[in-house]
């Protein structure tokens, strides 16, 4: 057996071993929160699995947690809620969706609405309506119109910052 597959066999064993060992640890109260970048249509793979997810794998993830008995909050409604009793809810779960990306319009706020369920969705401030690149290619930043259509559908708008600057390059000036 090569060297790598040795690797990954060892990582596969050692990552069941600890979500065994895990799952018989009590569990305190804890916000849970699942960050979501890019979404493709369909079930398409993945390039890069940590930034991205098909529409087909994000409907089971989120009907997965649902028949766990998992309920669905925006950030600021957990944020209250820890604020007025100090402590997360049990078996809730935070969606959150970076960038600003039209597929969050277009893809996955018709997944969010055929469940009933509420995210919260970042944008950048500089690049609404705006084309971009990088991840999978050209696509377009949420224009104005689908930022107040997530809004009026019961979603929270956030602030992803204004153009995605990477924070240890700027200078102290801004």
């Amino acid at each position: 057996m090569s060297l790598r597959a040795n690797l990954k066999s060892g990582m596969r064993v050692g990552t069941d071993l600890s979500a065994h060992l895990l799952s018989h640890i009590p569990r305190r109260a804890a916000v849970r929160v699942l960050t979501y970048h890019e979404v493709f249509p369909g079930d398409a793979p993945c390039a890069n699995p940590y930034n991205q997810v098909s529409a087909a794998r994000l409907a089971a993830q989120i009907d997965a947690l649902l028949k766990a008995g998992y309920s669905f909050s925006t950030i600021s409604q957990m944020a209250s809620k820890l604020k007025s009793s100090g402590e997360a809810l049990a078996r809730t779960i935070c969606l959150t969706f970076d960038d600003g990306l039209q597929e969050h319009a277009t893809i996955v706020l018709p997944i969010l609405r055929e469940r009933g369920i509420p995210a919260t969705f970042y944008v950048l401030t500089g690049r609404v309506g705006r084309f971009r690149g990088g991840g999978r290619g050209p696509g377009r930043h949420l224009g104005a119109a689908e930022i107040n259509d997530l809004a009026t559908s019961g979603m929270e708008i956030g602030s992803h910052g204004r153009d995605h600057a990477v924070l240890i390059r700027l200078s102290a000036s801004g």
